[in-house]
């Protein structure tokens, strides 16, 4: 499965999101940076491809329920 690790840098499933570094990494949460400076943490969940991949994503508990979808990243989206 791929996971998200510390010191990596991801993209979002929006092109237009500024791409996070992740500095640390709990069971739950990952703590990231962007591309402007701003720190926060993000849920991660597990989600299966239709290939039958497993990755992690994650998303950004912080925006409201119309814009959470719009504010994820995954792991396969490695830069």
């Amino acid at each position: 499965m791929k996971q998200f690790e510390v010191g990596h840098s991801y993209g979002g499933f929006d092109s237009y999101l500024s791409p996070i570094t992740v500095l640390k990494r709990t069971a739950q949460y990952i703590f990231v940076r962007n591309n402007y400076g701003m720190e926060w943490r993000m849920k991660i969940r597990e989600c299966e491809g239709k290939n039958g991949s497993r990755y992690e994503y994650v998303v950004d508990s912080s925006a409201g329920r119309s814009w959470k979808e719009a504010f994820t990243f995954a792991a396969s989206l490695e830069m």
